[in-house]
């Protein structure tokens, strides 16, 4: 059967992070621009998108070489298409800042990047990124807690209802963020590659027992009178490894202490009363929001863990100091300092979700410049280069792990047409 022409293709790799924002883009680009778009998962079902669709435009939620899980396929099937990396992530550690450089000729000249502020423009002309194949934008996430976009989540009440908490009480929301401390060896070789080294190894037992001393804090905050903790495991940790974590003592979960990986995190932090999390970058995210944020430390930060914006954030570095911010939180806006910060870096662009679908959509109509399509010369350019072979070999193994022999290890994002169709039909009420 011929593969179906279609104008965009965008891929998704967490549902959680990601299909909120492509649904959006989707009915704008459809609604504005008259473009066909269609979106499918990086890690469900990648062969059967690449046989039915030819896109003209495809974009990848990340892109740091062509042997990248998902690239690897998708380039020799449409080596004349053009690209596009939205990069969902830009705000690192130092830690994370060698891994998330793009490293190859595809990355670096066959790309058009996407970029939040200034500060990831500079990241990637360092990594050998030409100034003309980078947009500045803005962050699309942070937009979602502007309107109207916040208008298409769920409300403190539906939430209430669907998972049975009590909405008179106050909600403690924990975007969990030690989803280190749960890979084993040869999910740390895919994640760093040549950049393992012992500093990795020692990231993971840092978070694993950053993880282990957290949890009694949350235990004893459920036993405060009139409390809801909600603990949201982050989009690439399974849930049913974080209650194991948990239970590891042998102890059970208190009744008050809610495991809960549906839905993203956007409805949690506009439902909750308190955001607290180690160094998780949805601390931005809730002061965006206007919530009362603090950052737990239960081991002291190495510095290979630490980033710019920690400064900004409110700090509990004992089990006191936690347990009295829940019961008698700043009524004062300590959020203020690290809101700013997001908007003056990330959010002075207007509206970054519109922007994205118009950005597409130039793309499409060759309205302004964009890379060249990589081409069949570029693959046997990448056969010669070691890194990507390598790559390619370690991307191979995660795709029969995840598609074909799922395990507890992997969860799977599988994205339906009845998902997208739902999630369609909310935004075309909120955006008319």
């Amino acid at each position: 059967m011929p593969r179906r022409p279609i104008d965009i293709i965008l891929f998704v790799e967490h549902v959680a992070r990601e299909l909120d924002i492509a649904c959006a883009v989707k009915h704008l680009v459809t609604r504005r621009h008259g473009l066909s778009l269609e979106i499918a998962s990086l890690a469900w079902d990648i062969g059967g998108t690449l046989a039915k669709y030819r896109p003209a435009v495809v974009t990848t939620p990340y892109c740091y070489t062509i042997g990248d899980f998902g690239t690897h396929q998708i380039v020799p099937v449409w080596p004349d298409a053009y690209y596009v990396n939205l990069a969902y992530e830009q705000v690192f550690q130092k830690i994370n800042k060698a891994p998330k450089m793009p490293r190859d000729r595809f990355s670096r000249q066959c790309v058009l990047h996407h970029a939040w502020g200034e500060f990831f423009v500079g990241f990637l002309e360092q990594s050998g990124v030409r100034k003309e194949n980078i947009v500045l934008n803005g962050n699309p996430t942070y937009a979602l807690y502007r309107p109207p976009y916040r208008g298409y989540f769920e409300s403190r009440e539906e939430l209430a209802a669907r998972f049975h908490l009590d909405p008179r009480k106050r909600w403690v929301f924990i975007p969990e963020n030690y989803g280190v401390a749960f890979l084993n060896d040869r999910q740390m070789e895919t994640r760093y590659g040549k950049f393992r080294d012992a500093q990795a190894d020692r990231f993971r037992d840092f978070a694993a027992a950053s993880f282990s001393q957290a949890a009694r804090w949350w235990r004893k905050a459920c036993e405060m009178p009139g409390v809801e903790l909600v603990l949201r495991p982050r989009p690439a940790t399974p849930k049913d490894k974080i209650v194991e974590a948990l239970c590891q003592d042998g102890s059970t979960i208190p009744p008050r202490l809610h495991v809960i990986k549906e839905g993203t995190v956007r409805e949690w932090i506009l439902a909750a009363d308190l955001v607290a999390s180690s160094y998780s970058t949805t601390l931005i995210e809730s002061a965006v929001a206007s919530k009362p944020i603090l950052m737990f430390i239960p081991i002291p930060f190495p510095d290979y863990v630490l980033a710019d914006w920690y400064d900004l954030v409110p700090q509990a570095r004992t089990e006191a100091a936690f347990l009295d911010w829940v019961s008698n939180p700043d009524p004062g806006q300590t959020f203020r300092p690290l809101q700013a910060w997001a908007e003056r870096t990330m959010l002075s662009r207007g509206d970054a979700i519109a922007n994205i679908a118009d950005l597409l959509a130039s793309v499409r109509k060759m309205e302004r410049h964009v890379p060249g399509p990589p081409g069949i010369g570029i693959l046997k350019t990448r056969l010669r280069e070691p890194l990507p072979r390598k790559l390619r070999g370690i991307c191979n193994r995660i795709y029969h792990a995840i598609v074909r022999r799922p395990g507890k290890s992997w969860e799977r994002d599988e994205i339906t047409e009845a998902d997208v169709a739902r999630r369609l039909a909310r935004w075309a009420h909120v955006l008319g």
